[in-house]
């Protein structure tokens, strides 16, 4: 335990969504100051462990996030096809472009498909394809 130790951060979005049942445009916008409160995130995220060490500095910066997608009616009502795009930025110079589709069927399963690209400040380039779903019962 340090009794030094403190994390500090600071997060605020605005978000429209028409309809309950997902149906038509889809929209936030947020930004984000400081770091996250627990940290777990960027324990996961990092390929190293450097700056974990006590006396690490702090990643202080700005962080702002723009999504925007469209919920369709899939055939018969009964599913909703939600194709999306998100970008981020940060002030250190980072940023991220993501393009998917959800799939959701029911109040029960969920299916995703993703593709992005993630560029860090010293332009450093990261593909990523995702592939996801759940099914809860």
């Amino acid at each position: 335990e340090d009794t030094e130790y403190e994390e500090w951060g600071f997060s605020g979005s605005v978000a429209y969504t028409p309809r309950p049942d997902g149906r038509g445009l889809n929209l936030e916008l947020g930004s984000s100051w400081g770091d996250t409160q627990s940290g777990v995130k960027a324990l996961w995220s990092r390929d190293t462990a450097r700056g974990l060490a006590r006396g690490a500095p702090m990643n202080a910066g700005q962080r702002f996030h723009a999504d925007i997608g469209y919920g369709l009616e899939g055939r018969r009502g009964r599913s909703l096809w939600t194709p999306y795009v998100g970008a981020q930025a940060a002030d250190a110079g980072g940023q991220a472009l993501r393009l998917g589709v959800k799939l959701t069927s029911g109040a029960h399963a969920q299916a995703e498909l993703e593709i992005g690209q993630r560029a860090d400040a010293r332009g450093r380039t990261e593909h990523a394809l995702s592939l996801g779903g759940s099914v809860r019962f």
